[in-house]
C-alpha cells in the first residue's frame, strides 16, 4: 500500500524533526541536559505507533470484509459458490491483509538493513537503543499482532450485518484479548518477551479463524 510504504522513511523524517525541534524549540527538548540519564529512543517510540497504525488498518479492512458483502447482498452469492469454507476466508484474509502486511514487512527490512546509517545520525538528539535483530523482531511481533486482530475482526464480520458495528466489536474483542494476554506478565510484574507474543498471536489467530469457519457454515446451512 502507498501509505505504509512511505514508512520507511520514518528514521529520516524523526531526525529532520528532531533537528529543527532543537533549532526553533530548545527549551521543549530541554529535558536532554536537565535529564543526562533520561534516555528516549523516539525512533522505537516511532516504529511502535507505525505498528499500531498497521493494526488499525488491519482490524478495519477485516472488520468490515464479509459485513459489507453482506450489506450490499453479494455475500449470499459467495455462501452459494462452489468455493469451500477456506477458499472464501483465505481469499479475504490474503487479498485484504496480505499487502499489508507485506508492505510492513518491506519497510521493518528497511529499517534494518539501513540502521547503520540513521543510528549514527540519530546519536546527538535520540540514540537508537534497538539493535537491527531487535527492530526486526518488534517488526515481526506487530505483524502477528496484526494478523491476530485481522483474524478476530474476520471473525466478528462473518456474524454481523452491519459494518460499522463489526469495527466496533472488533475493537472491543481486541482490547480485552490483548488485556488476557497481559494477564501473566502482570502477574509477575515485567515486560513480556519479544518471543513470547508470536505463539500468543498465533493462538489467537487459529481461534479467530476457526471461528470465522464455523460462522461461514452456519450461514451456508441456514441458506440452503
Amino acid at each position: 500500500m502507498p501509505a505504509i510504504s512511505w514508512f520507511f522513511l520514518a528514521p529520516y523524517v524523526i531526525y529532520a524533526v528532531l533537528i529543527a525541534g532543537h533549532r526553533f524549540f530548545p527549551d521543549f527538548f530541554a529535558y536532554t541536559t536537565t535529564y543526562p540519564d533520561l534516555t528516549v529512543d523516539i525512533v522505537a517510540l516511532c516504529f511502535v505507533l507505525l505498528g499500531v497504525y498497521i493494526a488499525i488498518i488491519s482490524l478495519a479492512l477485516m472488520a468490515t470484509s464479509i459485513a459489507s458483502e453482506r450489506a450490499a447482498g453479494t455475500w449470499d452469492a459467495l455462501a452459494a459458490s462452489v468455493f469451500s469454507d477456506h477458499d472464501l476466508l483465505l481469499g479475504f484474509l490474503v487479498g485484504r491483509l496480505g499487502p499489508v502486511l507485506a508492505a510492513f514487512a518491506a519497510v521493518g527490512g528497511t529499517w534494518v538493513a539501513a540502521r547503520p546509517h540513521y543510528a549514527p545520525l540519530l546519536q546527538s538528539v535520540s540514540p537508537v537503543t534497538l539493535t537491527g535483530a531487535q527492530i526486526a523482531l518488534l517488526v515481526l511481533d506487530l505483524s502477528f499482532i496484526s494478523l491476530a486482530i485481522g483474524a478476530v475482526a474476520m471473525a466478528v464480520s462473518v456474524y454481523s450485518r452491519d459494518a460499522g458495528r463489526a469495527v466496533i466489536v472488533s475493537l472491543a474483542a481486541s482490547l480485552v484479548i490483548a488485556l488476557l494476554c497481559a494477564v501473566p506478565w502482570m502477574i509477575i510484574n515485567r515486560p513480556p518477551d519479544g518471543w513470547a507474543i508470536i505463539p500468543l498471536a498465533a493462538v489467537v489467530t487459529v481461534t479467530g479463524y476457526a471461528t470465522a469457519v464455523r460462522g461461514v457454515r452456519r450461514s451456508r446451512m441456514s441458506a440452503a
